[in-house]
C-alpha cells in the first residue's frame, strides 16, 4: 500500500520505520501535505492510506492546532483515500476542544470511499495504528 504520514516530531519517525512492508512518504509540516492533497490529479499524490498528527503546529487558528489536522482529514476525504487515520493526543486540558475530542477518539467512521478512525495516542505507534485502521 502507498502510505502518506504527516507528522511533525521527529521522535515518532522510528515507528514509521515499522511499516517497511508499505511504500511510505513522510511529510513533516502542513505546507506539503496540503500541496499534495491539493493536487490529487498527480499519480505521485494518490495514496492508499493517510496517517496524521492531529497537532500540526504550523498554521494556529484562534490558538488551536488541531484545525489544522481536521482540515487535512476533510481535504482527504473529499480526494477519497480509502484509509485514514488521525491520531489525537488527549491532555488534560479540559477545554471544548478535548471535551469534543473524548466523544469522538477510538472511533471509526465511514462512507462509501473512506475508512476514518479517531485514534487516542500517548505515544504514536503508526504501525499499530495501521493494522486497526485496516481491520474489517
Amino acid at each position: 500500500m502507498k502510505v502518506l504520514v504527516i507528522e511533525n516530531k521527529n521522535v515518532h519517525y522510528s515507528t514509521v520505520s515499522s511499516l517497511q512492508e508499505h511504500e511510505v512518504h513522510i511529510v513533516n509540516s502542513i505546507k506539503p501535505a496540503l500541496n499534495i492533497l491539493m493536487n490529487p490529479e498527480k499519480e505521485e499524490n494518490v495514496f492508499d492510506v493517510i496517517l496524521i498528527d492531529m497537532l500540526m503546529p504550523d498554521i494556529i487558528y484562534n490558538n488551536d492546532k488541531a484545525l489544522t489536522g481536521l482540515l487535512v482529514l476533510l481535504m482527504a476525504m473529499k480526494n477519497k483515500v480509502p484509509y485514514i487515520a488521525v491520531a489525537v493526543p488527549m491532555r488534560d486540558e479540559r477545554g471544548i476542544m478535548e471535551l469534543a475530542y473524548e466523544y469522538i477518539v477510538n472511533s471509526v467512521f465511514k462512507n462509501d470511499t473512506t475508512k476514518v478512525l479517531i485514534k487516542d495516542v500517548y505515544f504514536k505507534n503508526w504501525k499499530v495504528i495501521l493494522e486497526e485502521l485496516l481491520q474489517d
